[in-house]
């Protein structure tokens, strides 16, 4: 058995974006005049068409998104739900310190995660 992760990357869909409605004071604010939408666009289309591996997807990340969404560090996980609790199952980082990855729980109940909920 291969211990191989493989992940699906989303492309977006080709449907047509529908402009938001403008309804008074409570209408989209314009796109920031110093946001380079060619470059989402680039990443966009650099998505891996397939099945993809942890390092493609870290490729992806720190080449194309990292153009556009300028970041110091990242985290990604996958994992699964179940009975209230989470596992992570594979985990994927760029600038994080390995003493922080070692730190990490790998199950935790969700519940013991939630914050800012009042009962």
């Amino acid at each position: 058995m291969s211990d191989r992760v493989e992940y699906q990357l989303r492309r977006p869909s080709k449907k047509k974006a529908v402009a938001p409605r403008k309804t008074g004071k409570d209408h989209a604010a314009p796109p920031s005049p110093d946001l380079d939408l060619q470059v989402w666009i680039e990443a966009l289309r650099a998505l891996p068409a397939a099945s993809v591996t942890e390092t493609e997807v870290l490729a992806w990340t720190e080449g194309p998104l990292r153009n556009f969404f300028p970041f110091e560090k990242f985290l990604g996980a996958y994992g699964n739900l179940s009975g209230g609790r989470i596992q992570m199952r594979s985990l994927v980082s760029s600038g994080h310190a390995p003493d922080f990855l070692a730190g990490l729980e790998s199950k935790f109940d969700l519940k013991s995660r939630v914050v800012g909920v009042q009962p």
